[in-house]
C-alpha cells in the first residue's frame, strides 16, 4: 500500500514496477491489476517464488533467486511492451467495474486496489 501511495503522489518518478506476488498486505495480482487499469503506461513485472506458476498475462516475470542476465533481459522486455488491461480470471465479475467507479470518485489508487482486493477470488483460469 505504501508503494501505491508513493506512485500516486510521485507518478513521474516511476518508469517500471516490479511486483512480488507474495505481498503481506494485498495479493500481488491485485496490485498488478490496479496498475494495469489505473496506470496503464507503467510497465509492470512480477516476481515469483521459485517454481511458482504465473497464469495471467504480464509482460515479464522473474523467479527468485534472480539471475542478473535474466533480470536485464526481462526489464528490457517489460520496458518494450505496452501494458494491456486484461483482467486476471481470479476476480469476480464486477470487481474491476467497482474499482473504476471508486477511483473515479476518490482518485485514490489505494481505494481502487482495496476494491479489487474485495473482489479477488484467487482462482486461476
Amino acid at each position: 500500500m505504501a508503494a501505491l501511495e508513493l506512485l500516486q503522489r510521485l507518478p513521474e518518478s516511476f518508469g517500471l514496477a516490479l511486483v512480488s506476488l507474495d505481498l503481506p498486505d494485498i495479493p500481488g495480482v491485485v496490485l498488478i491489476e490496479t496498475l494495469r487499469h489505473f496506470r496503464p503506461a507503467l510497465p509492470v513485472m512480477c516476481l515469483t517464488a521459485p517454481g511458482q506458476e504465473v497464469d495471467f498475462d504480464v509482460a515479464a516475470c522473474l523467479s527468485k533467486p534472480i539471475n542478473r542476465i535474466e533480470f536485464n533481459s526481462q526489464v528490457s522486455r517489460a520496458l518494450g511492451s505496452a501494458a494491456t488491461p486484461i483482467a486476471f480470471a481470479g476476480f469476480d465479475g464486477n470487481a474491476i467495474a467497482r474499482a473504476k467507479a471508486r477511483y473515479s470518485i476518490s482518485g485514490s489508487l489505494i481505494e481502487a486496489a482495496n476494491e479489487l482486493s474485495r473482489g479477488f477470488t484467487g482462482e486461476a483460469n
